[in-house]
C-alpha cells in the first residue's frame, strides 16, 4: 500500500505546482531590452555672444558718450588686439572682420579710468579717428568726454620709445591747455605723483615694467592711456602691465595677418557684432 500512496502524493505535488527538486536554482538572466532608451534632448546652443551682451548698461552707456560714428580707425597690420581680462574692463571697438576688440576701457573700483590700443594711433594714417581720439583723452583726464578737463593739466609719458615724439606732437597739437613731462625710470613714482593722466608704451624690461606697476599702485585712480609700441608683437612688459589694468594681449602674431579695422557707419552695428574672445558676458545689473 505504500508505494501507490506515494505515487498518488508525488502526483498531487506536480499539479500543485510545487517543486520537487532541493537543489538552489540559477538565477535566471534577465531578457535583453528590446525598447530603445530615450535619449535625452540636447542642449540648445547658447546664442552668440554680442558686445552689447558683453556691456553692463553703465559700461554702453560710456561707449555711446565717448565715441561718434562713423567710425574709422584701420591700424593695419602693425596692431595687436586688446583684450578685457576682468569685470571693470571692456571692448570699446572691434573689429568688423573678425569682431576681436581693437581696443578696449575700463574704470576700476579705485576710480582709475584706463584705455589701450593695439597701436600708436596718432600718426597721419590715423587722422579720421583723431575726433574719437580727443574725446577718449579728454575723459581720461576729467572724467566727461570733451574738453573740461582742468587748465594745465599735467600729462606724462613713459615707456615709449621712439613713439615718444609722435606721441606727445600729437597731444600738443590736438590736447589743449595741457602740460607735457616724460618720466624716467629713477624718479617714475614722484613723476607719476604729480601727473593727472599718464601715456604708457611698452619700451622696457621686465623690471622696469615691475617699478611702473608699482608707481601706478601708489596712485590707484591716476588714468592711464596705453599704446602698444611693439605693434603686432607679443610684450613680457606688455603683459605685466596690462594685466594690472584687468587687460591682457591678443594672440600672437595680432592683427598681422587678419588686418582688421573698427571701421562702422553706426554704433548699434558694432553693438550688435558677434565677441571674439574668451571672456564671460558681464553682469548687467550695474
Amino acid at each position: 500500500m505504500k508505494t501507490p500512496l506515494l505515487a498518488s502524493l508525488m502526483a498531487l505535488l506536480l499539479l500543485s505546482g510545487c517543486d520537487t527538486n532541493s537543489k538552489v536554482r540559477a538565477p535566471v538572466k534577465a531578457p535583453a531590452q528590446t525598447m530603445k532608451a530615450e535619449v535625452p534632448p540636447k542642449a540648445p546652443t547658447a546664442p552668440a555672444t554680442t558686445l552689447s551682451d558683453k556691456l553692463s548698461p553703465r559700461q554702453q552707456a560710456l561707449a555711446m558718450t565717448l565715441l561718434d560714428a562713423p567710425l574709422h580707425y584701420a591700424p593695419g597690420r602693425y596692431s595687436q588686439f586688446m583684450v578685457p581680462a576682468g569685470k571693470d574692463s571692456f571692448p570699446l571697438l572691434l573689429g568688423k572682420k573678425t569682431g576681436r576688440p581693437m581696443a578696449s576701457a575700463g574704470v576700476s573700483e579705485q576710480g582709475r579710468r584706463y584705455l589701450a590700443f593695439g597701436t600708436v594711433p596718432v600718426t597721419y594714417e590715423f587722422e579720421p579717428f583723431f575726433p574719437n581720439l580727443q574725446e577718449l583723452v579728454g575723459w581720461l583726464l576729467s572724467g566727461e568726454p570733451g574738453f573740461v578737463y582742468k587748465p594745465g593739466a599735467v600729462v606724462a609719458t613713459a615707456f615709449l620709445g621712439a613713439q615718444e615724439k609722435k606721441v606727445t606732437g600729437w597731444l600738443r597739437r590736438n590736447m589743449k591747455d595741457i602740460a607735457l613731462v616724460r618720466c624716467d625710470v629713477l624718479g617714475l613714482k614722484e613723476c607719476l605723483g604729480a601727473a593727472d593722466l599718464v601715456v604708457v608704451g611698452a619700451e622696457g624690461d621686465l623690471a622696469e615694467a615691475q617699478t611702473l606697476v608699482n608707481a601706478l599702485k601708489q596712485k590707484s585712480a591716476l588714468p592711464v592711456l596705453y599704446l602698444h609700441t611693439p605693434f603686432w608683437k607679443e610684450s613680457q612688459f606688455a603683459s605685466l602691465v596690462l594685466n594690472s589694468l584687468e587687460l591682457r594681449q591678443g594672440e600672437a602674431g595680432g592683427n598681422y595677418w587678419a588686418q582688421d579695422a573698427a571701421n562702422w557707419d553706426n554704433l548699434g552695428d558694432m553693438l550688435q557684432t558677434r565677441l571674439a574672445m574668451n571672456t564671460a558676458p558681464a553682469e548687467k545689473g550695474e
